[in-house]
């Protein structure tokens, strides 16, 4: 363990209705091999015993509080940004990582990100890690080094957990939007990235984001939701007219509204898969602006259900083939 003199690092966890998986969370905070550590829960308004089973884990799991200690704050259900936004007014760190209460941390995923930064130039750190089913079977990896080619405000290199972040960011570029249902951390990560630049990237798997049947803080609604248009347009705007409006960050744009245009679709929310369209078209540059040709001809002679359809389909072509190149490469 590291000498006492290292700086308190703030774990924030959101929580709603997960009385059966949240002490998996908690105890891959008190399992880090780094300290001083404090974990902020803040209970998004559960109706289930989750603030039960939380004091429980706090009062079996003392230790020095200058070393570690647990709060548990409560909020009336106000949904996962809110949530964060809370436990950042509650953290008295000088970093904060966030975790979902149903997604772990790995052992060494504090000191990893801490030592990153201090070996670095870089403001914040960030890892890629592990996807799991509901059986806790590997299906996935998320995260990636930051793109040598540009592109990297909209290019999803890390998720809700991925980075580890100073406090005092939030005091620049604000908090979490709790307007957003979705896409949220797209949107927070955008502004991360555009105000301070490229992170320092731990090559290793530090976390691992569950898939399971449970309540979720955010939950998905039925009707359409703007989020992600929103979104897309705040990258926009962000990126606009500055450094960072370049050939390749307009493309990557391109490609994150491409693919909310098929996410809308599936769910048959055809007139923002519409919009999702035209904002991945208008964004487009270079040979990807060729790609849009015969799109744009049945944008314009279809009726809008059949062109939704028609765009998943394109899609998944588009997905087989590269799979086929990225075969032929490899052989």
């Amino acid at each position: 363990m590291k000498p006492k003199h290292e700086p308190l690092i703030s774990v924030v966890i959101p929580t709603y209705n997960r009385e059966d998986i949240i002490t998996d969370a908690l105890n891959s905070v008190y399992q880090q091999t780094y300290r001083p550590l404090e974990i902020i829960v803040v209970d998004d308004g559960s109706t289930d015993n989750t603030t039960g089973v939380v004091s429980h884990w706090i009062r079996s799991h003392s230790e020095d509080p200058s070393l570690f200690r647990t709060q548990l704050v409560y909020q009336r259900n106000g949904r996962a940004p809110a949530a964060r936004n809370k436990g950042i007014r509650s953290a008295k760190g000088k970093y904060v990582q966030f975790l979902d209460s149903d997604d772990i941390l790995y052992g060494n995923s504090i000191r990893l990100k801490f030592d990153a930064i201090q070996g670095s130039s870089c403001l914040y750190a960030y890892s890629k890690n592990h996807l799991l089913d509901c059986e806790g079977t590997i299906v996935g990896t998320c995260g990636q080094p930051w793109p040598k080619t540009g592109g990297a405000i909209a290019t999803y290199l890390f998720d809700t957990i991925g980075p580890l972040i100073p406090s005092y960011f939030f005091d620049e570029i604000g908090g979490w939007d709790e307007s957003l249902i979705a896409t949220d951390e797209i949107e927070l990560h955008g502004r991360l990235k555009a105000r301070y630049g490229e992170g320092a990237y731990v090559d290793e798997f530090c976390h691992a984001a569950r898939d399971h049947a449970g309540p979720r803080v955010s939950q998905t609604p039925t009707h359409p939701d703007p989020s992600s248009l929103i979104v897309i347009r705040k990258l926009i705007d962000l990126t606009k007219g500055s450094k960072l409006d370049t050939p390749a960050e307009r493309n990557a744009i391109s490609r994150l509204a491409s693919s909310i245009t098929e996410s809308y679709a599936k769910y048959n929310h055809d007139e923002m898969a519409m919009q999702a369209f035209e904002l991945a078209k208008a964004q487009s540059t270079g040979k990807r602006r060729t790609v849009f040709f015969l799109q744009s001809v049945l944008y314009h002679i279809l009726p809008a259900p059949l062109f939704c359809k028609t765009f998943i389909h394109l899609r998944k072509l588009v997905a087989f083939t590269h799979r086929i190149r990225t075969l032929k490469q490899i052989s």
